[in-house]
């Protein structure tokens, strides 16, 4: 039995199989159709509710949505008005008339597709990339182990269909069996990304019998060079990753593009591919909190240009069909502006999913409570604090600083952008660059963008 879930947008719906992570975009009248027919369980009875609510005779409903759907559950509910156990089609359009009436005024979604939890800040490394500023590690771990589990069960009641656990060094948690075991019996799928120093046996074992858990090992090369960006020899992490791989479990590998050369990082494609590992990360590096920790400063160009050289040497080594190996980074798309064309945004979701994500899509929890749109501003004070809401719903949608982000993913587009196709959807690039170099996220280009005016 498939596992589906539905969010209902302004735009529509976003229907999600919460195994694969395989996402459909639904239109509107197929998404109040899903959503009606769940309490009502009668076709005649949906129309009549839905042509009363979107005010039209002729539905466009995609019925084939069906075929493959064979149960989902949705993040809104009726039971406030128990109107799923009433027969009374007034009080049903009632009900739908409201949540339609607040989902066409939403320009952000409903609730964040992915959320980053951060239990704790403490590591055993002080690596030269970390991302986390100093005045945040080593965070008072305010949130409780109950606390986390409030917000997963929230999570996952309003739609998120992903959870990434970071650090730190997550398993230096001491409720991370806990947590784990939380995100499990809710049945979602969660990354948790590790040095690899340590994990201990029940922990372990807990992930190899998880179908929904994924280790990450951070590894920059399998040379000594590892040692130089992590403090760390790399035998290691690949000690305790043998331990996953030795009994089948599917693992994962992230690296941050450095200064490795080409060839240390194909000796970790290699080792992948050796050990049926699908899918290897390369997040380019991007200075934050005033700290140059790199030897040289990437670009998003040659962050493209490493990506072309690896795919040529997957191509070569017949590795295509073996492995996933992508860079990854905050707005590369600009790097590849030439090679888009002015209708690659056809829907309100590719306008809010495209480009940055601050405020729209995801959200990151610090184990003080702090809430960052990005990651990249735990060094300021741009945030917010989950133990000032009722719950991560009411911070979503009534936080001041969230706010703010969706002003600057939906506000008139900078003089300078307005010849550039992206403009839909980019608005200035990074917020965290300008404001490092501005002091505002409203002000001007981000000035790492590729585009030439």
């Amino acid at each position: 039995m498939q596992n589906y879930f539905l969010k209902l947008e302004f735009f529509g719906g976003i229907l999600t199989d919460l195994k694969t992570q395989e996402v459909w975009e639904l239109n509107l009248d197929t998404a109040f159709y899903m959503f009606v027919y769940k309490y009502l369980k009668n076709k005649e009875s949906v129309n009549i509710v839905l042509k009363e609510v979107l005010k039209k005779e002729l539905l466009d409903i995609s019925y084939e949505v069906f075929d493959f759907c064979n149960e989902y559950s949705c993040n809104y509910t009726l039971l406030d008005l128990q109107a799923e156990h009433s027969n009374d089609l007034v009080l049903v359009v009632k009900c739908v008339k409201a949540i339609y009436d607040a989902c066409i005024i939403q320009d952000y979604f409903s609730f964040p597709n992915e959320v980053t939890i951060y239990p704790t800040t403490n590591c055993q490394l002080n690596c030269n990339f970390c991302f986390i500023s100093d005045c945040a590690k080593g965070f008072e771990n305010k949130l409780t182990l109950p606390d986390w589990k409030n917000i997963i069960k929230e999570c996952v009641v309003n739609g998120t269909n992903s959870f990434s656990i970071l650090g730190g060094e997550p398993f230096l948690y001491r409720d991370i069996l806990g947590l784990l075991q939380e995100i499990d019996k809710n049945s979602i799928r969660a990354t948790i990304t590790t040095n690899g120093i340590y994990m201990s046996d029940d922990v372990f074992h807990f992930i190899t019998n998880s179908e929904h858990l994924t280790p990450v090992y951070s590894i920059q090369a399998l040379t000594e060079k590892n040692r130089d960006l992590m403090g760390i020899s790399p035998k290691e992490s690949i000690s305790n990753l043998k331990k996953f791989i030795d009994v089948g479990k599917k693992c994962r590998i992230n690296s941050v593009l450095l200064d490795q050369t080409f060839e240390e990082i194909c000796e970790i494609i290699d080792f992948c591919v050796t050990n049926e590992i699908k899918r290897y990360s390369i997040g380019y590096y991007m200075e934050t909190h005033n700290k140059i920790r790199c030897a040289e400063k990437n670009t998003l160009s040659n962050a493209k240009d490493w990506q072309l050289k690896i795919n040529e040497y997957l191509e070569e080594k017949d590795y295509a069909n073996k492995i996933a190996v992508r860079i990854e980074g905050c707005m590369l798309y600009s790097a590849y502006h030439e090679e888009f064309n002015e209708n690659i945004i056809k829907t309100e979701y590719d306008r809010l999913s495209y480009g940055c994500e601050c405020g729209n899509t995801k959200l990151e929890i610090m184990p003080n409570g702090d809430v960052f749109a990005c990651i990249a501003f735990n060094g300021t004070q741009l945030k917010d604090n989950v133990q000032s809401y009722s719950g991560i719903k009411d911070l979503w949608n009534n936080s001041p600083m969230m706010s703010d982000f969706r002003k600057l993913k939906n506000m008139q587009v900078q003089k300078e952008c307005l010849r550039c196709n992206l403009a839909i959807f980019c608005k200035g690039v990074c917020p965290y660059r300008k404001h490092k170099r501005t002091g505002s996220i409203f002000l001007g280009r981000d000035d790492a963008c590729e585009v030439i005016l």
